[in-house]
């Protein structure tokens, strides 16, 4: 269960947990844990291209660097950032291509009256009608979302550029669990894609006090995670002290959420799990109504619930499904057998 206390930070993938309170210097190229810095955007696309050719790779087959013009008057150059694979061809051309080059010419566009300061913010206003945009004013933190499966668009002598939604990679399909299948209740489970995840956890709590605070772990592979709880019913100290602990930790890859469960744990020695773990988002959603706070790591199907007790890992699902004179005797049988 967790406590009060921080536990001792031990070694885990090659790098130690660091405090809250310990923070970098800013300034020019300067990072935080995570690995972001703060790189002016070039004002000029032949200083952009080189710039992320250079960082990312020339001879990447699957990054994307394409130049466009913007129908102002006069003309706009612009560049197209992306990752293949990652980003939705259909979007990346109906949301940035046929919106930025076959555009209408307004007032608004007229090249004349844009400077530097609003030509991100005028691009994105009139010109992009996706659903999620962002308007970037360093390299790291356009080359961090593009490589979470955003599009960047950058435009010729403007220090921002514009980042839209545009995921659209892979993914298996919305299946039962294998290790938690139930004879009576749902048949879905959590997959690899956050997003997805969220969205069926949303689907069971329909109310406005559903929280799902976004955090990044990871230096490299910049691993998104959700933390979610229900506000106004569960413990606010407890809600900040798995904040404080998850902002705490500082690794290279964040592969799993079981890489996460023993990064927050308290005792990393004891045979009894501190931490619970779910692929069924109905358990998920019931715990969240329960009061306890939850974890979602992206490319982990397993949802962490945090904290747990002895009698938590002798239910099951089906607990919530089945009348008591059925629930009631087969959870008394799983304690029974607990003891012997």
């Amino acid at each position: 269960m967790l406590t009060g206390k921080m536990r001792r930070p031990r070694m885990v993938l090659g790098r130690t947990p660091v405090p809250l309170e310990e923070s970098v210097s800013d300034g020019d190229g300067a990072q935080d844990k995570n690995g972001s810095g703060s790189t002016p955007i070039p004002d000029t696309l032949d200083g952009v291209e080189e710039y992320l050719r250079n960082k990312i790779g020339h001879k990447s087959p699957d990054v994307i660097l394409r130049r466009l013009v913007i129908w102002t008057s006069p003309e706009l150059e612009a560049l197209l950032f992306y990752i293949e694979g990652l980003t939705s061809r259909d979007v990346v051309n109906m949301m940035a291509l046929r919106s930025v080059m076959l555009a209408e010419r307004t007032p608004a566009l007229d090249a004349g009256r844009l400077d530097r300061e609003n030509i991100a913010t005028v691009v994105s206003t009139h010109l992009m009608p996706s659903g999620q945009i962002a308007v970037a004013s360093s390299m790291e933190m356009a080359m961090e979302r593009v490589l979470s499966g955003e599009g960047a668009l950058f435009v010729e002598g403007s220090r921002e550029c514009v980042l839209f939604e545009a995921k659209g990679w892979e993914h298996r399909g919305i299946e039962e669990p294998a290790t938690e299948k139930v004879v009576r209740g749902p048949r879905e489970g959590f997959g690899e894609l956050l997003r997805a995840n969220t969205a069926l956890i949303r689907r069971r709590l329909k109310t406005p006090d559903l929280r799902l605070d976004a955090t990044v772990v990871g230096v490299r592979s910049k691993t998104d995670i959700v933390v979610a709880y229900v506000e106004h019913l569960t413990n606010p100290d407890l809600v900040q002290m798995v904040k404080k602990r998850i902002d705490a930790i500082s690794v290279d890859i964040l592969t799993d959420s079981g890489v996460l469960e023993e990064l927050i744990e308290d005792h990393t020695y004891s045979p009894f799990p501190q931490v619970q773990y779910t692929e069924r988002p109905d358990r998920f959603a019931a715990a969240l109504s329960e009061g306890l706070v939850g974890i979602l790591v992206d490319g982990s199907p397993m949802a962490l619930m945090v904290p747990a007790n002895l009698a938590s890992f002798f239910q099951s699902s089906e607990d919530y499904y089945e009348r008591f004179p059925f629930g009631g005797p087969l959870r008394a049988l799983r304690y029974l057998a607990g003891v012997i």
